[in-house]
């Protein structure tokens, strides 16, 4: 359904935290013109912790209408089953391809009743379902046993694994009747050597030079640029300790001179509160700037 890159596209926002939907218009476009294989909206960078349903649906609109016939992800938190089942009725009215369901998170969950979850979701849903698992946020881990279940679904398309685990990635891979694309900028390269198709990215936000370089060089068989890219990647990666990651990577866009606006309280940063420190990680992976209050 999704290849090559699939940026988290973060949520432009006004000074007073409302939505911007002409800057999301853009973003849609800057990310068309580097190359994207789709968008995926309302997600981690996206904000969607931060926005309402009415907001969530409006952003995927404007995703549908800026995305040239590209496959628009659009996401959903865990919640219960006729909620994210309403949510997918309202995607599918303005034209998403897939929704993404979030892993359960806060409460403690065996393999079993995950499982159970998501197959409830996918019955209830028409939309197809991207499975959305990154355990550092939410605590639970789906197994690739629990995933091999899953994949039997017709209703489950893909899993997007933010995990970070090279294992984990391969033992995924080889599951049949499922895209697997990786969540994590850091096994870009990782990932096209298992075989993978689809790389859902949050700084292709930041950098999108070097994020849809890892994949063209590759494809090209450019490896030493591929790996190149891969290695300024990394190093934009150590932004990620000054704060929460969908804050950082929009001010660090901000800061490339990109109209993305503040982040919402509670994870808002003031201007100037760590530019300094991503100017510097940004810097020493030879990116050049243009300031942007």
């Amino acid at each position: 359904m999704f290849d090559g890159i699939v940026p988290a596209i973060v949520t432009p926002m006004h000074d007073n935290g409302d939505l911007d939907a002409q800057g999301m218009r853009t973003q849609v476009a800057r990310h068309l013109d580097h190359g994207a294989g789709g968008i995926f909206c309302g997600g981690t960078n996206g904000e969607f912790y931060a926005l309402t349903k009415g907001e969530l649906i409006q952003t995927a609109r404007v995703c549908v209408d800026e995305g040239r016939g590209k496959p628009i992800m659009a996401g959903s938190a865990f919640g219960p089953v006729a909620e994210t089942a309403e949510l997918a009725r309202a995607y599918k009215d303005v034209g998403v391809a897939a929704i993404s369901v979030l892993v359960p998170y806060f409460v403690d969950c065996g393999q079993i009743a995950m499982g159970d979850y998501f197959e409830g979701v996918a019955d209830a849903s028409v939309l197809p379902i991207v499975i959305y698992n990154i355990p550092g946020k939410t605590r639970n881990d789906l197994e690739p046993e629990t995933v091999r279940r899953l994949a039997r679904h017709d209703n489950i398309v893909a899993i997007k694994d933010s995990s970070g685990s090279r294992d984990k990635l391969k033992a995924l891979a080889g599951i049949e009747g499922l895209q697997v694309m990786t969540g994590s900028d850091g096994l870009i390269l990782d990932g096209l050597a298992l075989g993978l198709s689809g790389f859902v990215t949050g700084f292709s936000n930041v950098a999108p030079e070097y994020v849809y370089g890892i994949v063209s060089a590759y494809r090209a068989d450019r490896m030493d640029d591929a790996a190149h890219c891969q290695h300024l990647v990394e190093i934009l990666r150590d932004m990620m300790k000054f704060g929460n990651p969908p804050t950082v990577t929009k001010r660090a866009a901000a800061l490339r001179g990109e109209a993305v606006g503040p982040s919402r309280v509670p994870c808002r940063v003031a201007p100037g509160e760590i530019d300094e420190e991503l100017i510097a990680i940004m810097e020493r992976a030879g990116i050049s700037l243009q300031a942007s209050a």
